[in-house]
């Protein structure tokens, strides 16, 4: 009997190598798997190790209308000449395209995951066309999943999906956090400020991830700038691929007296080493689908300041195992900031807290299994 042919698609193969590459290791047991994205976008990134078969084709990010046709095409072409049993999308515009190009080429099960809501922090004309989007997307799968409680609630409430219609497995995230890899390392502590010029004594706080407006990038600079000034040996740490060009305007936007505790290290192959080099987490994004290097820092021990939104709910647990502020409050953030740098005490109790939380509910086996039972039972059905 020949197994069932599984297509995943995402725009950039950065998706697949930060949620996804256990479920595909798991996925190729049973299953065909073919992994389409833009090959052109994080080139960095390497993906040939995986048991896959890799489809190139130009989806991007953002909206193109040239580009956006072309891959919707491209997608029909290869979903007609395949014949997939199932189609996963994992990103927004991917979402669209694909569940779109299935349901053209009569694919029966078509599953998109949600991970976050680009028009969330958008207003507009762009608000109301992203949105109407996400909206198309769901209407067009046959099976929805969200990645976190919270997000699944933000969607309801937004009328994205129906109520009830959408599904989130266990505690929430996609690929949980691997507690082997991730967890406190004194020596790597160590050797990572070593390697990056931070003295043994400097408060450290980290921003992981894409380096991009919607992280909330310019907010934590503007705090990390109030605080840098009444705490001489606090550093910053940016941490991830600088995807909108802004490392200089940042740089700019703040005092030249502080640039020397600031550092951006680009794409970390293995962040948990910086992770066990750092104080504490900074993630003051104005959307997030559920916030995983939140967790990862847990994981490690290390606590994280994060904004009070949809997602990062189920990340960080408020005064527990980190501290969540309001969106577009720079008093208060600047306040939970300085608590942070300043209150040891404070942090080792939120780390102890995250990290138990982390491999209690967390752990990357038992989530990534999870997933691939679900894909399973959608197949089998």
């Amino acid at each position: 009997m020949s197994k069932p042919k599984i297509c995943v698609i995402t725009a950039t193969p950065l998706t697949i190598h930060l949620f996804f590459r256990e479920h595909l290791k798991l996925m190729a047991g049973w299953a065909d798997v073919t992994v389409v994205f833009n090959k052109k976008l994080n080139v960095e990134i390497d993906l040939s190790d995986l048991p896959i078969t890799i489809k190139h084709i130009h989806i991007m990010r953002k909206i193109s209308l040239y580009w956006d046709v072309l891959s919707l095409v491209s997608l029909g072409r290869l979903f007609s000449l395949q014949h997939y049993d199932m189609v996963i999308s994992l990103t927004p515009k991917a979402g669209l395209l694909s569940m779109l190009a299935a349901k053209l080429t009569s694919i029966g099960v078509r599953l998109h995951i949600f991970q976050g809501e680009v028009w969330a922090s958008k207003t507009g004309i762009m608000h109301v066309l992203l949105k109407a989007a996400d909206k198309a997307t769901a209407r067009l799968a046959t099976n929805i999943m969200a990645v976190s409680k919270s997000q699944r609630l933000f969607l309801e409430a937004n009328r994205i999906v129906a109520k009830g219609s959408i599904k989130v497995l266990g505690e929430g995230s996609i690929s949980g956090v691997d507690i082997n890899k991730f967890k406190l390392n004194s020596r790597g502590r160590k050797c990572e400020r070593l390697k990056h010029q931070i003295p043994d004594n400097a408060l450290v706080a980290l921003f992981l991830g894409r380096i991009t407006r919607d992280k909330g990038v310019f907010e934590l600079l503007a705090a990390f700038s109030v605080v840098a000034r009444e705490i001489n040996d606090f550093w910053l740490v940016l941490a991830g691929p600088d995807e909108e060009g802004l490392t200089d305007i940042l740089y700019n936007s703040i005092d030249p007296d502080l640039h020397d505790r600031i550092l951006f290290t680009g794409f970390q192959l293995a962040p948990e080493n910086l992770i066990c080099a750092v104080d504490f987490l900074c993630l003051l994004s104005l959307r997030e689908g559920f916030g995983l290097c939140a967790l990862e820092a847990a994981a490690c021990g290390v606590p994280a300041l994060g904004t009070d939104i949809h997602g990062l709910r189920d990340a960080i647990i408020n005064n527990e195992t980190g501290v969540l502020v309001p969106l577009n409050d720079p008093q208060l953030t600047v306040s939970a900031m300085r608590e942070l740098a300043l209150n040891k005490a404070f942090r080792l109790e939120l780390g102890a807290a995250g990290k138990a939380r982390a491999r209690a509910h967390f752990d990357a086996r038992s989530v990534v299994k999870a997933y691939d039972r679900e894909f399973c039972n959608l197949i089998d059905d």
